[in-house]
């Protein structure tokens, strides 16, 4: 028997095959966490973005962004208490500047 630390899980392993099993299985769980990390993360691939990303695709604060949308120049799609915006919206009132 040894003791193996994995990230801030510690184990006790009396069969090697069964740790060999359970790490693999580790491993393919993170890589997928990581994947769906990266593909939610991809704004390019939305059509509808949060006030974080658009402040982030604009380059400014979230602040600036309730700014412009109380003047109207950017416009704003609720759902619930959610506010979102579409993103070819954002980018065609950046070209019409």
């Amino acid at each position: 028997m040894f003791v193996v630390a994995v990230g801030v899980i510690s184990l006790k392993i009396v069969n090697v095959e069964y740790f060999v099993n359970y790490y693999d299985k580790y491993i393919k769980l993170k890589e997928a966490q990581l994947s769906i990390f990266t593909s939610m993360s991809n704004i390019e691939q939305h059509t509808f973005i949060t006030k974080k990303e658009v402040a982030l695709l604009l380059r400014c604060s979230i602040g600036t962004i309730d700014n412009l949308m109380a003047q109207g120049k950017i416009h704003s799609y609720g759902y619930n208490r959610r506010v979102i915006f579409n993103r070819q919206e954002i980018i065609d009132g950046l070209v019409k500047r």
